[in-house]
């Protein structure tokens, strides 16, 4: 587990840390962040690895939960709904938070268009339909697969996996990072639950689906 969470995420972390020291904005501006090809390679490398180590424990995917069902798809729209709610609750009340004790509003984080990138790309359209699998699978699916059969505490899988995700998103500032809490733990204590992953990657592309397509459309 640590061979693969190592490979799949050790780069995020080291930039996410990096762009904590920094700062988000003088970190995206000095170049250091990877090119969006180059993260699209290594989530393919990232989960080449996992099927690897999946195929010598398990014949296929289903060991932990990825196959389809009809019932996938509404799921994953109250996912969407209710992780949504969770992270936008989270927000303004650590917004709230901030500004009652420094004073002045957070800084805010320059949304998916610094990731994506500010016009329509190639590598941005694939990277929408890489990443969800690419995360959610390892993150998610795997990650709580593993800690739960080494702990036997469902709780302490979410959780880990909840921090996990936090960690190499804190790239968006500690805010943004801190308020995916919620969406991240509705998404860690449905598939700990159920053990469907499915839905969980058609929550996350739906949030990295439109995104995209407000960078189409110009709106960043």
């Amino acid at each position: 587990m640590l061979l693969v969470l190592s490979a799949a995420f050790g780069p995020s972390i080291v930039d996410s840390v990096a762009a904590v020291l920094a700062g988000p904005e003088a970190y995206a501006a000095n170049g250091s962040s990877p090119s969006l090809w180059e993260n699209i390679v290594r989530q393919v490398i990232g989960l080449c690895l996992l099927c690897y180590v999946l195929f010598r424990q398990e014949p296929s995917l289903k060991s932990i939960g990825l196959d389809f069902k009809i019932s996938d798809v509404p799921i994953s729209i109250v996912l969407t709904i209710v992780g949504y709610l969770s992270y936008w609750a989270l927000l303004n009340l650590l917004m709230i938070s901030y500004y009652k004790s420094v004073g002045s509003p957070p800084v805010p984080w320059r949304g998916a268009g610094g990731v994506l990138g500010p016009t329509f790309s190639w590598a941005a359209a694939f990277m929408v339909i890489v990443n969800p699998v690419f995360e959610e699978l390892i993150v998610k699916a795997y990650v709580i697969t593993e800690v739960t059969a080494l702990t036997g505490s469902i709780l302490l899988a979410s959780l880990a996996s909840v921090l996990l995700q936090d960690t190499y998103h804190l790239y968006q500032g500690w805010l943004n990072a801190a308020a995916l809490t919620g969406l991240s733990l509705v998404t860690a204590l449905y598939y700990a639950k159920f053990r469907r992953v499915l839905p969980v990657i058609l929550c996350h592309f739906y949030f990295d689906a439109v995104a995209f397509w407000i960078i189409v459309k110009g709106y960043y």
